[in-house]
């Protein structure tokens, strides 16, 4: 498992690696620096776009809650009219109030009127008046309206953003390891075509002294000769998909300010990096993971989420098969003095209220949303069992691929070993004169081909265990 801790040298070793200047300046002192998987992973969670987006869509979630609080932010609106023809004024009219929505499907207003004129309708009161009122469903938006149903989801989206930050930086993590796994094979892939490749110059060196001197046939010059041209094109590839795969890395690191990193020829991954010494899963971890996974799994915890926004979605629908209906109610009052307004009874004097009944008679859109909304949820728990049984699956596969490889790496191990000592003894022979050259040369690529096999087995390991993470959701 990635732990993400980075001391005080690392801190200053990553601030050394952004600065392009001072990199100039090691590089020229003879000095190599390091690249380790916590310091990668730093970098990453530092500089790379997809963190800083992982950021941003969490300022984002957080700026949705912010607008949809205002759909119970206090209201103030002023209307006012007037009419005047002929010199006549019909009517003056100005009307201030201040809406208080509140959670429960139910608003409180209050307000002034003035009304003057000549022509205004027996049933409007003239002069300075003053209202107190409510306004409130009965049945549809008594228990849920779009208001309450657009808040509770940005605060349900709110608290998603978060897990679909750790999936997000999960699988950058994921993808940027593996990449330096394979910059780490890749650059031992170098040194160790490098090693061959130095011992059969030399050996080419040598074999051109005997043969000046009587001792080696005109054949065994060649056969040096061409394993040099061999291991040299070898040696070449190595060195080419080093440089690939130190682009890859790359693709991973970013300076401040969002500029592109390459990384310099200069820097080479750390010593405990570049043994790759896998752990031994234990049966009782693996056990743990597989109980674990469900809690753990960023792309799991997910699913939660989204069922509770289609469950507000739901109680939201249902309200289409709820009738409308709405009573309002204000208490009256002449003038501005609300206080004598609130001390007047109820229903007695100076009121006014209205009761508004509206029902679709066949409840057709109401019944299809509400419908759609109920299939949505089934699908998405289906879809959850499904990911569910899948992730498992693929866990148990990558502990049984890591266990496969440890035993594989062990074999190679022994089998690498094996090699080197023919290849010891058969350079010994040649070099008393009871071996020829080809075997030694045959040796040589074998000892090579298996130890870049396990170099294959070491990173397939490393990437294995780092796929555990990713699907625990350790790394990050």
């Amino acid at each position: 498992m990635i732990r993400i801790k980075t001391s005080f040298i690392q801190t200053t070793r990553i601030l050394l690696l952004g600065t392009f200047g001072l990199l100039g300046a090691l590089g020229s002192m003879g000095q190599t620096a390091t690249l380790s998987p916590d310091e990668l992973v730093n970098w990453i969670l530092k500089f790379h776009p997809v963190a800083l987006q992982a950021d941003l869509r969490i300022d984002q979630a957080r700026s949705s809650v912010r607008m949809a609080r205002g759909g119970f932010d206090p209201v103030l609106e002023n209307e006012t009219a007037q009419k005047t023809w002929n010199g006549r004024m019909y009517y003056y009219y100005n009307r201030p109030e201040l809406k208080l929505p509140t959670w429960f499907g139910m608003s409180v207003h209050a307000g002034q009127e003035f009304l003057a004129g000549n022509e205004t309708l027996s049933t409007d009161t003239k002069g300075e008046s003053n209202y107190v009122g409510v306004s409130l469903s009965l049945a549809k938006n008594l228990l849920m309206d779009k208001r309450r149903a657009a808040l509770r989801t940005a605060q349900v989206v709110r608290e998603a953003s978060e897990v679909e930050k750790r999936i997000a930086l999960n699988d950058l993590i994921k993808d940027g390891l593996d990449a330096y796994w394979e910059w780490v094979r890749a650059f031992e892939q170098v040194a160790l075509t490098k090693k061959i490749f130095s011992a059969s110059e030399q050996r080419l060196n040598l074999v051109r002294t005997m043969h000046a001197q009587g001792d080696r046939p005109a054949m065994d010059t060649l056969e040096a000769w061409s394993q040099v041209q061999q291991l040299a094109g070898m040696l070449n590839e190595a060195e080419l998909q080093r440089q690939t795969q130190r682009r890859e890395l790359s693709n991973y690191l970013w300076a401040d300010d969002l500029v592109a990193y390459l990384i310099p020829d200069t820097i080479q991954p750390d010593a405990s990096s570049r043994r790759m010494q896998a752990a031994v899963l234990s049966d009782e971890m693996a056990k743990t993971w597989v109980n674990e996974l469900p809690k753990q799994n960023p792309v799991l915890q997910r699913f939660p989420f989204k069922l509770q926004a289609l469950n507000i979605e739901r109680k939201l629908k249902f309200q289409e098969l709820l009738p409308d209906l709405r009573f309002q109610y204000n208490q009256l009052g002449k003038g501005y003095d609300y206080a004598s307004t609130w001390k007047q009874p109820l229903f007695q004097n100076n009121f006014q209220y209205g009761l508004k009944l509206e029902m679709p008679l066949r409840l057709s859109m109401g019944r299809g949303a509400y419908q759609l909304t109920k299939q949505k949820i089934r699908e998405t728990q289906l879809d959850q069992s499904w990911k569910q049984w899948s992730l498992e699956n693929k866990l148990q596969n990558r502990i049984l691929e890591s266990s496969a490889l440890q035993k594989q790496i062990d074999w190679q191990e022994g089998a690498t070993r094996g090699f080197e000592q023919l290849m010891s003894i058969e350079m010994l022979r040649f070099q008393q004169g009871e071996s020829s050259l080809f075997l030694v040369n045959t040796r040589e690529v074998r000892w090579l081909e298996s130890s870049s096999k396990l170099l294959q087995l070491k990173m397939k390991s490393k990437q294995t265990r780092v796929a555990i993470d990713q699907l625990m959701g350790n790394l990050y």
